[in-house]
């Protein structure tokens, strides 16, 4: 069923509003298969009280069946839909959030060239005003103006080329939504007290093991070379050994990978290592 609905959305199975409106579709499918079980049953009661012959009676128990195996797939097809939608939404949030950053290094990075231009010159006008014998009000007006443009954004060297690392570092990408595996259920799993002659059973063959979780314990230890002191933000955040960790738990990281985690919002860096 799950293929079936993918196939019919010619192309866009990887596009969020598509899989939302095949989600709703799949739906109504289901409110409508359970209206024809409903109507189907109380035909077959109303046939028993009229006394119908056996081959009437099969036919409706064959619909009824029909209608059940139906039901059964769109069910089993909802959380798989719905996984593919959740996957197809992530996947567009991280492709937008690369073209804002491109768009975004595009207009910051000549803006930062300038600027670090304009404390050069300013430094380089304070020290001419040095040299020369200037009017007073020159004097008390533009050096202490210039001396100011030149510390203020040369304070602000290390943030700003810090954010023009991150503007230069792409948005890590999900992988595209791909459709789970579709098998059979075994004949231990197919319902019980059913004429139906097949179940079918979409998910994940295997399940993933649980993740590990790191210990309760702040890490004090001092910071490794290539390592960043983070605390997490947000309960949940799986570094890149697979361990999960709580929300304030402060550990160290590997430069590259805080940065990632810091730019998704899931980390913030409280300190860095000097080697």
């Amino acid at each position: 069923m799950l293929k079936t609905i993918l196939a019919k959305l010619n192309g866009h199975a990887v596009e969020p509003p598509s899989l939302a409106e095949a989600l709703a579709q799949l739906a109504r499918d289901r409110q409508v298969t359970k209206e024809e079980i409903d109507g189907l049953n109380a035909k077959r009661r109303q046939a028993l009280l009229e006394d119908a012959t056996d081959a009437a009676l099969d036919k409706i128990e064959r619909q009824i069946d029909r209608a059940t195996i139906q039901l059964e797939k769109l069910t089993l097809a909802e959380q798989p839909l719905r996984d593919q939608l959740e996957a197809a939404r992530a996947r567009a949030t991280a492709e937008q959030r690369e073209r804002d950053r491109k768009h975004f290094a595009e207009v910051f990075e000549p803006l930062a060239d300038d600027a670090f231009a304009l404390s050069r010159r300013a430094a380089d006008l304070v020290a001419l005003a040095e040299r020369l014998h200037l009017d007073p009000a020159v004097r008390q007006g533009a050096i202490p103006l210039l001396s100011f443009l030149a510390a203020w954004i040369e304070e602000r060297r290390p943030a700003v080329e810090a954010a023009r690392i991150a503007l230069g570092d792409e948005v890590s990408m999900p992988p595209p939504p791909s459709p789970p595996i579709v098998r059979r259920s075994p004949p231990s799993e197919r319902p019980a007290g059913s004429s139906m002659q097949h179940a079918v059973r979409l998910g994940v063959a295997d399940r993933q093991p649980a993740p590990k979780v790191a210990p309760q314990t702040d890490d004090a230890e001092p910071l490794q070379p290539g390592y960043v002191r983070v605390v997490v933000l947000h309960a949940g955040f799986q570094d890149e050994a697979g361990i999960q960790h709580r929300a304030g738990h402060q550990f160290q990281l590997p430069a590259s990978a805080a940065k990632n985690a810091a730019r998704n919002g899931a980390v913030e860096i409280i300190g860095s290592s000097n080697v």
